[in-house]
């Protein structure tokens, strides 16, 4: 089992380290692009974010580091964990999301069904905590189409829905975070995502991070 991944042609990341990997959106494309000509925003695929709360950058795919022997648990359409970080996976009750409101003055949006604890913090997902422990039977494998169900207490399968969670009863203003990924930092557990609220100089040190030889694992960078 690979116990690190490599991004940007040559640098080792530790997965211990990685909470979830994304697939790169439009909109943040768009947002490193107004950056500055220093960003080539086109060239990122993904975006890793760590367990000290920083992410960075990385041109690989999900496909990409598959190839490389990293072994994902697809948790919604927009999350993969690496398999060897889950310790437990829950369902979401009813005090978590009065939690979430109570913390961040939002409704947790439906979509979200379980709670992923990893070694390098909370994942949440789309699926529920039994299809979940399924996906983490088997490799994730690109070419095969993951099941986007979800299994309701009277076991009724319903499709997996990626939508934005909800502020005070209307839909949330779209930003990094409210387009279908769980907004879990920043916030009592369930925590809200505040990953893309950082300074425009420390995105650009993580994007603009010097790549690192192969033959040191690097660590995770700070924010």
């Amino acid at each position: 089992m690979a116990k690190y991944m490599k991004v940007n042609g040559s640098e080792l990341l530790a997965l211990s380290d990685v909470r979830r990997v994304c697939p790169i959106t439009d909109k943040e494309r768009t947002s490193l692009s107004q950056l500055g000509s220093r960003v080539d925003a086109n060239r990122f695929n993904s975006r890793i974010d760590y367990k000290n709360g920083g992410k960075s950058y990385a041109p690989e795919t999900i496909r990409d580091l598959v190839e490389q022997g990293v072994n994902f648990v697809k948790a919604s359409s927009e999350a993969f964990v690496p398999r060897q970080n889950i310790r437990t996976v829950r369902n979401l009750t009813a005090n978590d999301r009065s939690t979430f409101e109570k913390g961040t003055g939002r409704t947790m949006g439906d979509h979200f069904q379980s709670q992923i604890q990893t070694t390098a913090g909370p994942v949440w997902s789309t699926a529920d905590a039994l299809t979940v422990q399924e996906r983490m039977r088997r490799p994730y494998n690109p070419d095969i189409s993951e099941p986007e169900v979800l299994r309701s207490d009277n076991g009724v399968r319903t499709p997996e829905k990626d939508e934005p969670a909800r502020a005070n009863g209307k839909d949330a203003p779209e930003s990094e975070g409210n387009d279908g990924r769980e907004p879990d930092e920043g916030a009592p557990a369930p925590e809200q995502d505040q990953s893309m609220s950082v300074r425009r100089d420390e995105v650009m040190s993580q994007v603009s991070t010097p790549k690192k030889e192969a033959s040191t694992p690097s660590r995770s960078p700070e924010q």
